[in-house]
């Protein structure tokens, strides 16, 4: 008896727990707890969440996190980097390095789950 009580107490320990968040889910959510607020900060929203700007309202909608990463901006990961991150010919204030960099981490979560596939989401 208590060979079979050690061996299932040994055993409980052996086995890994599933996932409780996958890679996109873990993106997903970095973008609305951390990179959708420093694009706010930035005043991102004023013009890219509304119909003022209609083909660059990639903020906007009821689900900015859709908007966005369905856009055209978002079709690899240099394009999501260059239109966020590298902002030429903007009439917006720039980046601060904390927006910039919260950002950034959240671009590089969706890299890492793979949202362009393994050649599309290269990080360079």
């Amino acid at each position: 008896m208590r060979w079979w009580l050690l061996s299932v107490v040994v055993g409980a320990g052996c086995v890994e727990p599933a996932p409780t968040h996958t890679a996109a889910e873990a993106a997903r959510d970095d973008f609305y707890g951390d990179a959708y607020p420093a694009l706010e900060e930035a005043t991102c929203t004023a013009c890219h969440a509304g119909p003022s700007h209609a083909a660059l309202d990639f903020l906007g909608g009821p689900d900015p996190y859709e908007t966005i990463t369905t856009s055209q901006m978002f079709s690899s990961y240099s394009n999501a980097t260059g239109s966020l991150l590298v902002i030429g010919g903007h009439e917006g204030p720039a980046l601060t390095a904390n927006e910039f960099e919260r950002i950034q981490a959240w671009l590089d979560l969706e890299a890492d789950a793979e949202r362009w596939g393994p050649t599309l989401g290269a990080k360079m």
